[in-house]
Parts: C-alpha cells; sequence; structure tokens
C-alpha cells in the first residue's frame, strides 16, 4: 500500500460511522454517498471581467481558454466504488481535459493520504503524459497521492495546514489469518509454480521477510521517482529525511521541494488563463535534479545508484584538438595517395593483360 496511515485511520473511521448509522435505521441515501461520487467529476472554470464562472466539464459548453478542475479525493483505488470514481476515471477525465482544444490548462485539486501503489502509479503516469500546463492544488497529499502530484508542473499547498509527504510504502498483514486460513483452506500448486504467491506462502509459515522485500522495493521506487521529479532542498542528508516517509506541513514541504509555494483555485486558475498557448515545456517549473545530486541521496538512504551508460570521453583542449586535428588531416590525405597508387597498379596490370 502507498497510504498515510493517519489517513487511512481517518478513513475507517468514517466508514464504521456510516454502517453505524445504517445499523440504526438511517436510510442508505442520507449517507451522501451521490453527492459525494458527484463532487468528485470534474469541472471547467471561466474567468471573465474578474469574475470566476464553475460549470460542468463538457465540450459541449467548453469556451474557449477554459480551465479543466478535476478533483483527486478520498483513498486511492484503480477501480470506481461505490460512493468514489477511481483513478481510471480520474485519468479519463484527465485524458479528456487534454484533448479539449478549449481548455488552455488543468488544476488537480487533491485532498487524499493515498491508497493502493499502483492506483499511484496510474495516477504520475497519465499527469506525466499530458500535454498542457498542470498545477495541483493540495490539502491532504500523502503517498500515492504525491505520486500523481509530483509530474505537475507546480504544486501549490492551498493553505498552511496542507500536508505533503508520505514518501513510502506498507502493508498490513492481519495476525489471526494466517492461522484460521490454514485450518480451514488447502492450496495445491502445480508443481511448475513453485514461486507462485510465495510472499504469502512464507507468510503463513511465520516468514514476512518476503513480503518486507516487496514493500522494500516499492519505496525505493518510489523514491527514486520523487527524485527525478522534484529539486529537494536542504542538502543530500535533508533530502534523504524527506525521502523516509513523514508528512510535512505546507511551510516546512515548500523547504524541502515538495511544493512550489501557495495558491487558491482561483489564483492558479487565473495564472492557467494567463498561460494560454503556452506548451507545458514553456510553462514548466523546472525542477528535474541533476544526477551528481540523485546518487548521493540514494547512497544515503541505502539505494545503489542506477547503473549509467558508459560515460562520454572529455573533450580535449584546444591544443590536443588542433593536434588530433592535424593528424586525421594527414592520414586522410596518406589514404587518399594511397588510392591514387592503388588505380595506377590496376590500370597498369590491365595494360599487361
Amino acid at each position: 500500500m502507498a497510504i498515510d496511515a493517519e489517513y487511512a485511520l481517518s478513513q475507517i473511521n468514517a466508514y464504521l460511522e456510516q454502517i453505524e448509522l445504517l445499523s440504526m435505521g438511517a436510510p442508505y441515501s442520507e449517507l451522501g454517498l451521490s453527492d459525494k461520487r458527484s463532487a468528485s467529476f470534474p469541472s471547467l472554470i471561466t474567468i471573465n471581467n474578474g469574475e470566476l464562472a464553475e460549470s460542468p466539464f463538457s465540450e459541449i459548453n467548453t469556451t474557449k481558454g477554459a480551465v479543466a478542475l478535476l478533483r483527486l479525493s478520498g483513498v486511492m483505488r484503480a477501480e470506481d466504488g461505490a460512493s468514489s470514481r477511481g483513478v481510471q476515471s480520474f485519468t479519463d477525465d484527465l485524458r479528456a481535459a487534454d484533448a479539449s482544444p478549449n481548455v488552455s490548462g488543468i488544476i488537480i485539486e487533491i485532498n487524499s493520504g493515498g491508497g493502493e501503489a499502483m492506483a499511484g502509479q496510474m495516477a504520475m503516469n497519465a499527469v506525466a503524459e499530458v500535454r498542457k500546463p498542470v498545477v495541483v492544488i493540495g490539502h491532504t497529499v500523502g503517498s500515492a497521492a504525491y505520486m500523481a502530484a509530483m509530474k505537475a508542473d507546480q504544486v501549490f499547498a492551498a493553505g498552511r495546514d496542507s500536508c505533503f509527504g508520505s514518501i513510502g510504502s506498507f502493508i498490513s498483514l492481519p495476525l489471526r489469518f494466517a492461522s484460521w486460513y490454514k485450518e480451514n483452506y488447502e492450496d495445491l500448486y502445480a508443481d511448475v509454480s513453485g514461486d507462485k504467491n510465495h510472499a504469502f506462502r512464507e507468510w503463513l509459515n511465520g516468514n514476512s521477510e518476503p513480503f518486507r522485500k516487496i514493500v522494500n522495493e516499492g519505496a525505493r521506487n518510489f523514491q527514486a521517482d520523487v527524485l527525478d521529479s522534484r529539486r529537494l532542498r536542504g542538502g543530500e542528508k535533508k533530502a534523504a529525511e524527506t525521502l523516509s516517509g513523514g508528512m510535512f506541513f505546507a511551510g516546512d514541504a515548500l523547504n524541502r521541494g515538495l511544493i512550489d509555494g501557495y495558491s487558491t483555485v482561483r489564483q492558479a486558475a487565473e495564472l492557467l488563463t494567463n498561460s494560454a498557448g503556452m506548451t507545458r515545456q514553456q510553462f514548466a517549473n523546472h525542477n528535474q535534479e541533476d544526477m551528481s545530486f540523485k546518487e548521493k541521496v540514494l547512497a544515503l538512504i541505502g539505494q545503489e545508484p542506477e547503473v549509467k551508460a558508459e560515460e562520454p570521453k572529455e573533450e580535449p583542449q584546444t591544443e590536443e584538438r588542433d593536434e588530433v586535428r592535424d593528424i586525421a588531416e594527414g592520414n586522410q590525405q596518406a589514404l587518399t595517395g594511397l588510392q591514387a597508387s592503388v588505380a595506377d597498379l590496376q590500370s597498369a596490370v590491365q595494360a599487361l593483360a
């Protein structure tokens, strides 16, 4: 999982409250699930004469220069749920906004502590592929939700109490489940499938290390993606600390390089409206980190730096370049003379024949 634990507990509590209300006889319709789902649909923002207007996203009502507003909230899952739209629907909305000729830019408002690691990767890849400028406005942006945010051109906090981070991975293993499963089920694996469900099978027998290896690999991949996407600040040691899983209030997140500043949705809409016609490259904040810094941070958090392709040879100094050029020209002249001699010899042989 790629989710902040405190956020996960708050979502579990909210779910249990809904279950309790239903058990007490409250109508399902009064839980507000339909309204919650409707609120996750994308909308369009237009600014005319200083007035901001928001309307449902539709190609029919899209005004040229409009800004698309997408919302990513709740526990992130790949597929839709009963009361929330999954990340697959979010990515569909994102691609539709990117394809609209009248949309000048995209705002993603995020209030999520994360969820499924795969959902975070899906959102991250979709944001990275967008051709138009993308701005994130964050409230709670943790774990898988930060995966989605970090590929935006600008990441802003909605206010001082906004939180960002939880860069890491973990898995919760139900302690009683293993004994219950072993007492009630027998799994038969094909003789040629010895490694299938290896971590699960080992855990049933009391060994959780294979699961630990999985979450370690997921965390390392997450950390590397952050270093590829953001210019972390404060030096190598602070960057390594930033990547160790903590959640940071907006001011601290800004100092660490996880965000670019503060903004309201209106301010972001004005920024994108005034930037209409810009390519994403022109609008981008250029947060790419240099490779030497990335390697130092990876070393501090216990990762092996990526194996690089063979380094290009250093460019020789001016005098060396002149010497090399003279040698090359001399070799070329010698080769030309040799070719001429061969041609003369061939002519002589033909004459004798």
